[in-house]
């Protein structure tokens, strides 16, 4: 089905762009909306793989927490409950008055390294498209 897609957008002049970091498992995803969309499945998913790859070589400062939050892409807010976690912890270094580069303190530093754990399970989220 994803060819028939590929093929008859392709035939129309549409620009089409197939992500091949995209998780193993799904079918030949495209993008809807700025996220991954499998055609096959007619579901949008989210792959973070990408990400959880930046956070294992990264630290834990409030310059790097902003970067992670700039990666992340959400046109529709389908993470928004996710996500406000990691603002309102950002809005708790702001508090502390952390400089950029300075390590977290310890108990912002849990925060933190349980919303990077919780990463991976969005991986796992499969949204119809319909």
């Amino acid at each position: 089905m994803a060819n028939k897609f590929s093929k008859a957008w392709r035939r129309a002049d549409i620009e089409i762009q197939e992500d091949k970091t995209i998780e193993a498992g799904y079918g030949a995803p495209a993008k809807v909306l700025g996220l991954a969309w499998d055609p096959d499945k007619d579901i949008i998913f989210f792959g973070f793989r990408k990400l959880i790859n930046i956070l294992t070589n990264g630290c834990s400062t409030k310059r790097f927490i902003f970067q992670i939050l700039g990666h992340i892409f959400d046109p529709i807010e389908l993470l928004g409950l996710f996500i406000i976690r990691l603002k309102i912890l950002l809005q708790e270094l702001w508090a502390v008055e952390i400089d950029w580069d300075d390590k977290l303190p310890f108990s912002l530093d849990c925060k933190w390294q349980l919303w990077c754990s919780e990463l991976k399970h969005l991986n796992s989220i499969e949204i119809p498209k319909y």
